[in-house]
């Protein structure tokens, strides 16, 4: 899946299955497929969200959100 920022493209993603759809989205979008997926084969999975800085200088945003994933496998916790 491409990440639109890196690829400068769009459309801009959000549910798992528009980014399936577009092949395309950034790290939380392609975030949400990835819990879908793992959640569809069995394995408990959630979403987490960091608030990361990019720019204390007053110009454009200074925080953006990245998209993790946390997932449980029964024999490693």
């Amino acid at each position: 899946m491409k990440h639109n920022w890196d690829y400068e493209c769009g459309p801009v993603t959000c549910k798992a299955s528009d980014v399936l759809k577009h092949g395309t989205g950034y790290c939380y979008a392609k975030s949400h497929l990835l819990a879908a997926l793992l959640r569809a084969n069995g394995i408990p999975a959630g979403l987490c969200y960091q608030r990361l800085t990019i720019s204390d200088d007053g110009d454009g945003p200074s925080f953006f959100l990245h998209g993790l994933n946390a997932l449980y496998l029964e024999h490693h916790g």
